[in-house]
C-alpha cells in the first residue's frame, strides 16, 4: 500500500484584508502633509510625476513606477510640478521583504495590476476609496482579486531580487518572522537563541536580517508582530482583556501599555475604528518635522 508524505510549503505572501482601492488624479500643485497607518499600501504612478516622502527620505517617482509603504511608515504624497495620476491599494498582509520600496514596472506588470484595479472596482463596494462590502453574488471574484494581488506582490519583489544572496536574505527573514509568529501567543518572548536553533542560523544573522528588513532589533519587531495581531483581534470584536490573554499577557494593563507605545493609541474599541494620531508618538523617533494630526479609518475589510 502506498503511503502518502505530506511535504510542507511555506505560504510566502497572505493578504487578509482590503482597506482601500483608487485610482485619482492631483492638480499640479497638490500636497497632502502625510499620514502613518498599521498596514501595507502600493502606490503607483500611472500617469505624471510625483513627489513621496518617506520618513525623512524623498524619492522622486514618474509614470510607471510603484512604492511599498510599509506598516507605522510616515509617507507624504506631492505633485512634482504636473498634474499626477496614482493607483493605491491599502491592504493588510503578512511581512513583505522589501530591500527597496521602489519598483519600475514592465509594460506587462503595469497592465497586471490594472487589470487586478479593473476586476477589484467591479466587485467591491467602495466608499470615497475605502472598502465597505462586497457587492452581491461577488465573494469569490473578490477572493480572485486578493490571490491576483499577492501573486503580483510575490512575482515582483522576487524578480527583483534575482541575485543569490539576496535570495538567501529573503529566505532568512521568512523564517525568522514564520519562527516569531508561531511564539505571538507565548506568555513570555521567545529567547533569540532559540529562534535561532529553530532556523539553523546564526544569532548575529537574526539581528541583522530583521534590521535590514524592518529597521528594528528582532525583539522589537517580535513586539510589533504581537501589537499587530493584538490589532487585528479587536477588529473582530474581541474585547481588551481576552486580546490580552490570547496573546500570554497575563496583566491586561501591561498589554494596553505596550499596546499604545506600538500602535500610538489605547487598545480602545472605539479608537481602534477612528483615532486621532500624533506624528510626536514615541514609535516614530525618525519623524523630525512639526507635529501634524489627522484622522485615521481604521475600518478594514475581510475577504475569505
Amino acid at each position: 500500500m502506498q503511503i502518502w508524505k505530506e511535504f510542507p510549503i511555506d505560504n510566502r505572501l497572505t493578504i487578509s484584508s482590503l482597506y482601500t482601492v483608487s485610482k485619482r488624479r492631483f492638480p499640479e500643485n497638490y500636497q497632502f502633509e502625510g499620514e502613518f497607518h498599521a498596514f501595507y499600501e502600493i502606490v503607483y504612478i500611472t500617469e505624471g510625476k510625483a513627489r513621496i516622502d518617506v520618513d525623512g527620505t524623498e524619492y522622486k517617482l514618474h509614470k510607471g513606477q510603484l512604492i511599498i509603504h510599509s506598516p507605522d511608515e510616515f509617507h507624504t504624497l506631492n505633485s512634482d510640478g504636473i498634474p499626477f495620476e496614482v493607483l493605491i491599494f491599502s491592504f493588510n498582509s503578512s511581512p513583505l521583504p522589501i530591500s527597496s520600496p521602489v519598483f519600475n514596472l514592465t509594460d506587462y506588470e503595469s497592465q497586471q495590476l490594472n487589470e487586478i484595479y479593473e476586476q477589484a472596482v467591479g466587485v467591491i463596494m467602495i466608499d470615497d476609496c475605502q472598502v465597505i462590502g462586497i457587492n452581491e453574488n461577488q465573494a469569490a471574484i473578490a477572493s480572485i482579486v486578493l490571490k491576483r494581488l499577492e501573486i503580483f506582490l510575490i512575482s515582483l519583489i522576487n524578480d527583483r531580487s534575482s541575485n543569490e544572496k539576496y535570495n538567501a536574505k529573503t529566505y532568512n527573514y521568512f523564517r525568522i518572522v514564520s519562527a516569531m509568529q508561531r511564539r505571538l501567543c507565548d506568555a513570555t518572548p521567545p529567547h533569540i537563541e532559540d529562534i535561532a536553533k529553530e532556523c539553523n542560523i546564526s544569532i548575529s544573522t537574526i539581528s541583522k536580517t530583521i534590521l535590514r528588513f524592518t529597521k528594528h532589533s528582532a525583539m522589537e519587531y517580535y513586539t510589533i508582530l504581537k501589537m499587530q495581531r493584538a490589532y487585528e483581534c479587536l477588529q473582530h470584536g474581541m474585547s481588551i482583556k481576552e486580546t490580552a490573554y490570547s496573546l500570554g499577557y497575563i496583566d491586561p494593563n501591561y498589554f494596553s501599555k505596550v499596546f499604545k507605545k506600538i500602535i500610538g493609541y489605547p487598545p480602545s474599541p472605539e479608537k481602534i475604528c477612528s483615532v486621532l494620531l500624533e506624528f510626536t508618538k514615541p514609535f516614530l523617533p525618525r519623524f523630525r518635522k512639526p507635529a501634524l494630526k489627522f484622522v485615521f479609518p481604521c475600518q478594514f475589510f475581510f475577504i475569505k
